[in-house]
Parts: structure tokens; C-alpha cells; sequence
């Protein structure tokens, strides 16, 4: 279909959809023939009257639906992908995608990181009998570690001034000043969230914690795939399942565990800043089978366990 007859089709589809459209009295919901939409997005009457206007404005302009996908669609399935493809490409032409560019570290993600903590990781280290001395990287002491298999919980994290170097740590929390690193074999499980990506040297970092844990010791690590540079200028890695397993496997660890947290829909959600408008959504929509069944696929995180060798 040519531009200029696409321009008039969507002028004359979005004008006889609302002649024939009323409004409910009691709710001002849509009915006709755009209530699937509306219902769809959520929209009153009056909303869905400012979308309508929106898109009339938008694709009055002839030069705005350039790079459409063109092609005749030959299923329901087929029609509703070729559309939110034009739709996706009709709104970043003119800057109306993405919704936010201010990212709020994943709302999504941090509810993954505490579902795998609680259902996986704590009944781990219970279950192996992995009770004792905690340390948590980079996050308040307790935020990660709160569990039975923590007696004592004690926190360090990196300084901006070191740890592109990934070796050098300053303490803080429950013995702030004390050199973590000289504190041989003595932690039965740390915890470093979200951390390392911004490390310059992940493989010595991992060597070091391999130092610091007991023998028989785990580490729960969480480390992101998918997500906005961050931390700048301190921001260096994202990690494939098979990334991270190799660089605490390379320190002598070995994995008991790997997943991946997410799928396409989160990560799209994240890099288009909708994540934390419907983080409630997108964890209802981790269902397995979502990247077909193939090894490959798109998702925001993993979380791994693994263990020191007795």
C-alpha cells in the first residue's frame, strides 16, 4: 500500500470508527467498534478520544508513516503484530516512544532478585546446611541476607575510586574498617547483587571471594543481561548464562544453579522505560516457553548459585 493511500485509509478507518462510536452513560466506557481497543488499552472515552487525536495528527503528515511495514496480513495474529510494528516506529519517529528515559533500576528486576532469594536461594543454602557468616556486597546489611541461614551479617562495598580495579574494598555495616580480604575462609555465603557489571576485573574479583568463602561455601550472585548503562562511568559487563558460569568457574567454584529472570517482554519494557509503570505485568508475564523453546532468548538477569569445593 502506497504512503499516500495508507494516510488515508488510517484518516478514514479512525474517522468512521468514531462516528460510530457512543459513549456508555454510566462509566463513559467505549462502544462500537473501537471497545475492543479501548478495553484493550485501558481507555475511557475521553482517552481514547486524545489517542485517536494523536494518531490523526500524526499520520496527516505524510512523511510520518515512512518505513511502515507493508504486506498483507493474513491472520488476526498476523494483523496485530504487523500493527504494534507500525505503531512502534510511528511513535519513535516523533518522539512520543519511549515513555521514559529516566531509568529507576529495573522494578521488575529487583521483584525477580527477591523471589529468587526466597523460594531459591535461602532454602538452598538451608537445605545444604550452608548456615553461618553472611557478607553482602553493595547493599545495606540485611537487605539480602535477612534469612536463617545468616547468624551474622556483615556488609562491604566497593569505592568509586577502586573498584574499576574490582580488587580493592572498603568495609562498612556491622564491622565498618575491618579488611574483609584478610579474613581467610571464614564466610559461609555472600551475596553480590547487582554488582558485577561495574567490576573492571571480574575474574580477580571472583578469585578474591573464593579467598574470603569456607570450603563447602556458597555465593549467590545476581549479574544483568539486558539493562541501561548505569553507574557511569564505573559500568563495563553484561553477562550470557555461560559468561558468568565461566568466571567464577575459572576462580574454582563450581555452579549448583543458573536461571534466567525474565523474557522479551521485560526487556523490551525496560529499555523503552515502561518497567516500572508495569512491573506488576511484566512478572505476570514470565511464563517458561516465552523465547520457543530454543536455548536463545532475551531476558534481564541471571541468578546463579554456586559452591566452594569442600
Amino acid at each position: 500500500m502506497a504512503p499516500r493511500s495508507l494516510k488515508l485509509f488510517l484518516t478514514v478507518g479512525v474517522m468512521l470508527a468514531v462516528a460510530t462510536t457512543r459513549i456508555s452513560a454510566e462509566d463513559a466506557r467505549v462502544e462500537g467498534p473501537l471497545a475492543p481497543l479501548a478495553t484493550a488499552f485501558g481507555f475511557s472515552q475521553s482517552q481514547m478520544d486524545l489517542f485517536l487525536h494523536e494518531i490523526n495528527t500524526i499520520v496527516s503528515d505524510p512523511s510520518s508513516i515512512t518505513g511502515a511495514v507493508k504486506g498483507q496480513c493474513t491472520s488476526g495474529p498476523k494483523c496485530a503484530k504487523q500493527a504494534y510494528m507500525n505503531l512502534h516506529w510511528l511513535l519513535h519517529q516523533h518522539r512520543i516512544l519511549p515513555v521514559d528515559i529516566t531509568w529507576q533500576r529495573g522494578a521488575a528486576a529487583r521483584q525477580y532478585i527477591h523471589n529468587f532469594l526466597e523460594n531459591n536461594a535461602v532454602p538452598h543454602l538451608i537445605s545444604s546446611n550452608v548456615i553461618g557468616r553472611c557478607l553482602e556486597w553493595d547493599v545495606r546489611p540485611g537487605s539480602y541476607s535477612s534469612n536463617a541461614a545468616c547468624q551474622v551479617t556483615d556488609g562491604i562495598t566497593y569505592t568509586e575510586q577502586h573498584n574499576q580495579f574490582g580488587t580493592s574494598l572498603a568495609a562498612k555495616g556491622v564491622k565498618s574498617g575491618t579488611q574483609f580480604l584478610g579474613d581467610i575462609h571464614n564466610f559461609s555465603s555472600t551475596f553480590p547483587e547487582l554488582v558485577f557489571e561495574h567490576l573492571h576485573d571480574p575474574f580477580q574479583a571472583a578469585r578474591e571471594i573464593f579467598t574470603i568463602v569456607r570450603p563447602g561455601g556458597k555465593v549467590i550472585v545476581t549479574a544483568p543481561h539486558i539493562s541501561p548503562e548505569h553507574g557511569v562511568p564505573y559500568d563495563f559487563f553484561r553477562y550470557t548464562r555461560m559468561g558468568l558460569m565461566t568466571v567464577f568457574m575459572k576462580a574454582g567454584f563450581t555452579v549448583d544453579t543458573i536461571e534466567k529472570a525474565g523474557n522479551v517482554a521485560n526487556a523490551v519494557a525496560m529499555l523503552e522505560g515502561m518497567d516500572v509503570h508495569v512491573s506488576h505485568l511484566l512478572l505476570a508475564t514470565n511464563k517458561s516457553g516465552d523465547d520457543k523453546g530454543t536455548p536463545y532468548g532475551n531476558y534481564l538477569h541471571l541468578n546463579m548459585i554456586v559452591s566452594k569445593p569442600m
